[in-house]
């Protein structure tokens, strides 16, 4: 089992490379770091695991449930924005120091 991503990347990159994937990786975090950005994208939105679909049809039979797992969902969706926002200068910090190695 795998614990630690490894680089793909084998040769140093350059200035405007690095330049380049901060940029990229600002404009990412900036666009999924406010309110729906994760809820707001169809394509990027969480939803719940399909796993656990016989507790969903279980509490089908529970009123207000699906109420419960939509709110469960946009809990989710929500403190993904918040690691988002978070991981933003942890990005850049990581470029600066791309940078500063090459």
């Amino acid at each position: 089992m795998r614990l630690f991503l490894e680089s793909t990347i084998k040769k140093p990159l350059h200035f405007q490379e690095s330049k380049h994937i901060t940029k990229e990786a600002y404009f990412a975090m900036s666009k999924l770091a406010i309110e729906a950005g994760y809820l707001g994208n169809e394509v990027l939105k969480i939803l719940l695991p399909k796993e656990a679909k016989p507790i969903y049809e279980k509490l089908d039979k529970i009123p207000l449930a699906d109420r419960i797992l939509a709110n469960a969902i946009v809990s989710v969706n929500r403190a993904a924005e918040d690691a988002a926002t978070a991981a933003k200068p942890i990005f850049i910090q990581a470029s600066i120091l791309g940078l500063k190695a090459v």
